[in-house]
C-alpha cells in the first residue's frame, strides 16, 4: 500500500530588517540620528532597541518611535535626547516659568526637601503611577497626610505639563500620577467665620492676640497650626 505524501511543514515567513539594522551579541541595533551627549550636536549614532534577534517587529517599531520623538526635538532645534532628560531636568524648567518670588522659593523648598530626593535622578520617561504610589508609600510611612501628598505630587504633574508645553518631552505619566481625591474632601474647611463678625472679633480681642488674628483670618490657617505660630 502506497505511503501518503509527506506535507512540509508550513515556514513563518521572516520579516526582513529595513536599512540600518544590524545585530550584536544577539540585540538589534540600529543608528539613529540624535544629538550628542556632549556636544549637543546631531549626529548618527548606534542605539540598542532592547529586542532580541528573533522580536523583529519590536526593533522595528522601537525605532519608528524614536525617529518620531527625535523628530519632533529636531524640529525645536533642541540639543537634548527626550528620552534622557530627567526629572532634576523638569522640575528646573517649571521654576523658570513661576514669576511670583514666593512661589518660586516655596516650590523650591518643597522639590528640595522630598520630591527631588525620590523622583529627580530618574528619567522623565521611566515615570508612571507605580512609581508615584511608591512615593506615597514612602510619604506615608513618614506620617504624611495624603493631603500633603497630593500636593507634592502636583508638583511632579506640572513639571510633566510644562515639559511638553516647551516640546522638550510628548508624553505624561501613564496612569497618571497617583492622586487620591478622597482625603482631600474630607479634609477641607468647612466653615469659615462670616465677614459681618470678622470686625466684631478683631475689635474685642486682647491687642496680644489681635495681629494674630487678622493674620489667620486672611491666611487661613487650621487651628493646629495657628497654635504653633511663634510671635516676636
Amino acid at each position: 500500500m502506497p505511503r501518503p505524501p509527506r506535507h512540509k511543514p508550513a515556514t513563518l515567513d521572516i520579516i526582513t530588517m529595513p536599512k540600518g539594522f544590524y545585530l550584536k551579541k544577539g540585540i538589534w541595533y540600529k543608528r539613529i540620528r540624535q544629538p550628542h551627549p556632549k556636544t549637543g550636536q546631531w549626529i548618527m549614532l548606534p542605539e540598542s532597541t532592547g529586542c532580541k534577534e528573533a522580536d523583529r517587529l519590536g526593533a522595528i517599531d522601537y525605532a519608528e518611535k524614536r525617529n518620531r520623538e527625535l523628530g519632533n526635538a529636531f524640529d525645536l532645534r533642541q540639543s537634548t535626547d527626550p528620552a534622557k532628560i530627567t526629572m532634576d531636568d523638569l522640575f528646573d524648567d517649571m521654576l523658570d516659568t513661576v514669576n511670583n518670588e514666593a512661589t518660586r522659593e516655596n516650590y523650591e523648598c518643597v522639590l528640595k526637601a522630598n520630591v527631588r530626593p525620590f523622583f529627580g535622578h530618574r528619567l522623565a520617561q521611566e515615570i508612571n503611577r507605580l512609581v508615584c504610589h511608591g512615593y506615597r508609600l514612602k510619604r506615608r510611612a513618614d506620617g504624611i497626610a495624603d493631603t500633603t501628598i497630593n500636593r507634592e505630587l502636583s508638583k511632579v504633574s506640572q513639571a510633566f505639563k510644562i515639559g511638553k508645553r516647551l516640546g522638550k518631552i510628548g508624553y505624561a505619566p501613564p496612569g497618571g500620577c497617583d492622586f487620591m481625591k478622597d482625603p482631600e474632601r474630607k479634609n477641607t474647611r468647612l466653615v469659615r467665620l462670616p465677614d459681618r463678625y470678622y470686625s466684631v472679633f478683631r475689635n474685642a480681642l486682647h491687642p496680644a492676640l489681635r495681629c494674630l488674628f487678622v493674620v489667620d483670618y486672611n491666611v487661613g490657617r487650621r487651628k493646629d497650626q495657628l497654635l504653633k505660630t511663634s510671635w516676636e
